[in-house]
């Protein structure tokens, strides 16, 4: 999957049987690259985690930042985009509970 700039590239992890409630993936963004996302419905999460690089992660009005080494969780009742604003590709996982 990737996101409408083609720079954020998501490969799915988990099974299919999970993609309800567990939904896994390796994901890959250039510099400058933004996915967005509607709500993923009331009590759902992200987490994640990242190898490589910087992501600004906006939910709603709340901007947090995740650099390489480091995991953010938050929940994603709101609508939620990550961008890469530094200039190297961000190399992470991603898992959404649903």
């Amino acid at each position: 999957m990737t996101s409408e700039d083609n720079g954020f590239r998501l490969r799915i992890l988990g099974t299919l049987k999970n993609v309800t409630s567990v939904q896994w993936y390796e994901f890959n963004a250039e510099p400058g690259a933004e996915l967005a996302s509607e709500s993923h419905g009331k009590g759902s999460l992200e987490s994640i985690t990242l190898c490589t690089g910087n992501l600004t992660v906006t939910i709603g009005d709340d901007i947090k930042t995740v650099c390489a080494g480091e995991t953010l969780r938050y929940h994603t009742d709101l609508p939620h985009k990550l961008k890469n604003e530094g200039n190297k590709d961000s190399h992470g996982f991603m898992v959404n509970l649903l």
